[in-house]
């Protein structure tokens, strides 16, 4: 199976978003525009559920970087 893991390297598309969504929201503020506002609301909900995604799955894998793997603790513990 394909695992749908977010890495580091995708903080950058997050970039973008953040950006996008924070001047729609604020363009649709400055300017009282109820559309601008409603996007600008579901963008920054979405950039917030995105964030975190991507901060569970890139501190899962340093977690597990900083783990060794069974196989290789079971041979140090066969060569003591």
């Amino acid at each position: 199976m394909v695992a749908l893991r977010s890495a580091r390297r995708d903080r950058w598309l997050l970039a973008p978003v953040w950006v996008l969504t924070l001047a729609v929201l604020g363009v649709g503020i400055a300017l009282v525009v109820p559309i601008l506002i409603f996007w600008g609301a579901v963008g920054l909900i979405g950039a917030v559920f995105a964030t975190r995604v991507l901060l569970r799955d890139v501190r899962s894998e340093a977690a597990a970087a900083d783990e060794p793997e069974p196989a290789a603790a079971a041979d140090e513990e066969k060569h003591r």
